[in-house]
C-alpha cells in the first residue's frame, strides 16, 4: 500500500517490521517507525536520527566523522563542496586534495598536484590515478569533439571539433605520445592557428584556438 511496504517485501521482511536492526542478505536494515517529517521537527529528533544511523554503521564495521564538506567520486571525477555553515569547529577548516589532477573549473583544465577549498567554495577534479593504462581520452573540452582517431600507421592522430563563435576554445586530450606537429583547417579549407603544449606528467596535450562556430579538422604527428 506504500513504498516502504514494497521495499520490505523486496527485502523478504514483514510488511510492517518492528523497530530495530535486521540482518538482510550480506547487509542489514534499521527500521524506525516514525513519520520522516518528524526527523527535522526538533534538534533532539535530529540527534536521535544521527545516533541511529551511527549505530547501524558501527554494526557493519563502519563509522562516520562529522565534517564541513560534501565530497563524492564518480569514475575519475572528484566533486567537492565546503559548507559555510555548521558546527563552529569546522568553520575555518579547509578541504585539501593531493594527487595528479586536471582542474575542471579552469578554462584550460590546469594540471595541479594539490587543491584546497574553504567555506562556500567547490571544485571538480579529474583524477589521473583513475585512468592508468588509458592512452586515448578527452579530459576536458570547450568545443564539441566529434571524433578522435589514431592514424593507421600509429604516426599521429586526427580530430574533428566545433566550438561556439567568438570564444577561445581549450581541449585537453590524453595521448600515448607527445606531439611534434599540428595542423588544422576549418570546413572552408582555411588554415586555423592552434597553439598546443604537452604535459609529460599526465601525457596530455592542451589545444587552444579561437573558434568561430565552424568545424575544425586537426591532424597531429607524434614525436
Amino acid at each position: 500500500q506504500n513504498p516502504s511496504e514494497h521495499l520490505f517485501e523486496m527485502l523478504g521482511l514483514p510488511l510492517r517490521p518492528e523497530d530495530g536492526i535486521i540482518p538482510v542478505g550480506k547487509g542489514r536494515v534499521m527500521v524506525w517507525n516514525i513519520a520522516p517529517a518528524m526527523l527535522c521537527a526538533t534538534a533532539g529528533m535530529a540527534r536521535e536520527y544521527r545516533t541511529r544511523v551511527k549505530e547501524l554503521l558501527i554494526e557493519g564495521g563502519s563509522d562516520w566523522e562529522f565534517s564541513n564538506h560534501l565530497t563524492m567520486r564518480r569514475g575519475p571525477y572528484i566533486i567537492s563542496a565546503v559548507m559555510d555553515e555548521g558546527a563552529m569547529e569546522f568553520r575555518d577548516k579547509v578541504q585539501t586534495f593531493q594527487g595528479l589532477y586536471a582542474d575542471m573549473l579552469e578554462n584550460d583544465y590546469a594540471i595541479i598536484t594539490e587543491k584546497s577549498i574553504g567555506a562556500d567554495e567547490n571544485t571538480i577534479l579529474f583524477d589521473f590515478a583513475r585512468i592508468e593504462g588509458v592512452d586515448w581520452r578527452v579530459i576536458g573540452c570547450s568545443s564539441r569533439v566529434y571524433s578522435l582517431e589514431a592514424e593507421e600507421d600509429g604516426s599521429g592522430f586526427t580530430m574533428e571539433v566545433k566550438g561556439a563563435d567568438g570564444i577561445r576554445s581549450h581541449l585537453r586530450i590524453r595521448l600515448p605520445k607527445a606531439v611534434a606537429e599540428l595542423k588544422a583547417k576549418d570546413q572552408d579549407g582555411n588554415q586555423v592557428k592552434v597553439d598546443f603544449t604537452w604535459d609529460e606528467s599526465t601525457r596530455t596535450i592542451l589545444l587552444s584556438y579561437d573558434s568561430c562556430n565552424q568545424t575544425v579538422f586537426l591532424k597531429g604527428k607524434f614525436i
